[in-house]
């Protein structure tokens, strides 16, 4: 996970033990191993991670209406163009696989 998400160990950590004292989620022990474990999300995490995309999926819906058709047009194909961009510039870094 720290490799995936480009932040520093004691940030990741910290944020999970967070998680874990507010009853969001649970830390598993992978079997076999003496230091990796599973993320689950519990119920409470659970509620509000729905609750969460829930509120930012319709807010993104506001948006587009507030932006209007002809401006979302133009946006979508920036956009596209932008994330080809992106998408081969971490291919060069080998954040991602080509």
């Amino acid at each position: 996970m720290i490799e995936k998400m480009l932040f520093p160990k004691q940030t990741i950590n910290s944020s999970i033990m967070n998680l874990v004292k507010s009853g969001h989620i649970e830390l598993q022990i992978v079997p076999g191993t003496r230091n990796r474990k599973t993320i689950l999300l519990t119920d409470t995490g659970r509620k509000l991670a729905e609750d969460t995309v829930k509120r930012m999926f319709e807010a993104e819906l506001r948006a587009v209406e507030n932006m209007g058709k002809q401006k979302m047009e133009r946006f979508s194909k920036l956009y596209s163009e932008f994330f080809a961009a992106l998408q081969s510039e971490f291919e060069k870094e080998g954040f991602i696989d080509a």
